[in-house]
């Protein structure tokens, strides 16, 4: 197969440039017959010696090109081939930095230390709100910003007073949540009843123990 060209290295140079200029015209001549004419020269002493050690090369590179003009396909392609990963195993991955972002997230938002915060005006609710936050951590429930934003929201309708009450009652029973006040005072019983026989030490003693029951 003819060439157009061939690959001269510098090794090749720095073994012929000591020769006499005779000699290395031969070595030259050898090399170039060998690789545009496919014709291995007859060398003898010196010349021999060095052309031998170079002809492995020159057939390597002959090699090399009939392959390619054979359309065998560059190594460097197949080795991109084996370490490209594939759509799934990309999706794989993506999905997986994502949950571990995720998570990141969420237990920062846990941790943040509550005290730092402000959530409501009133001193002693916004004691005890952050007194069941701190509750609500030790009992495993995560104090996320959209968490607090929840509990927030279904104390807003209430009065402080029955905020404070709602809050309390939560931390009394161990409660991950806030519910309303439940009125524990027996529908029968009339908050308004005054018998003409109670005395006004009874009527306040009557009065003391409802107001007992309702909790306030």
């Amino acid at each position: 197969m003819d060439r157009g060209s061939c690959i001269f290295y510098r090794s090749f140079y720095e073994s012929i440039k000591e020769l006499t200029p005779e000699q290395q015209v031969q070595i030259y001549d050898a090399i170039f017959k060998y690789e545009f004419d496919n014709e291995e020269v007859e060398l003898t002493g010196v010349c021999k010696s060095i052309f031998t050690l170079i002809i492995p090369q020159l057939e390597a590179n002959n090699k090399r090109y009939t392959n390619g003009c054979k359309g065998g396909r560059p190594k460097n392609n197949q080795k991109e081939t084996k370490t490209k990963p594939n759509e799934n195993q990309k999706e794989t991955k993506t999905k997986a930095n994502y949950n571990e972002n995720e998570n990141e997230n969420e237990n920062e938002n846990e941790n943040y230390n509550v005290n730092d915060n402000k959530y409501y005006v009133d001193k002693k609710l916004n004691d005890i709100f952050i007194e069941y936050l701190q509750m609500r951590k030790k009992l495993k429930a995560v104090n996320s910003d959209r968490a607090i934003k929840m509990l927030l929201n279904k104390l807003e309708k209430y009065s402080d007073d029955i905020k404070y009450k709602m809050i309390e009652q939560s931390i009394v029973h161990s409660w991950k949540d806030v519910y309303e006040i439940k009125d524990k005072t027996p529908g029968w019983l009339d908050k308004e009843i005054i018998s003409d026989e109670m005395t006004p030490e009874e009527e306040a003693e009557f009065r003391k123990r409802l107001n007992e029951i309702n909790g306030t």
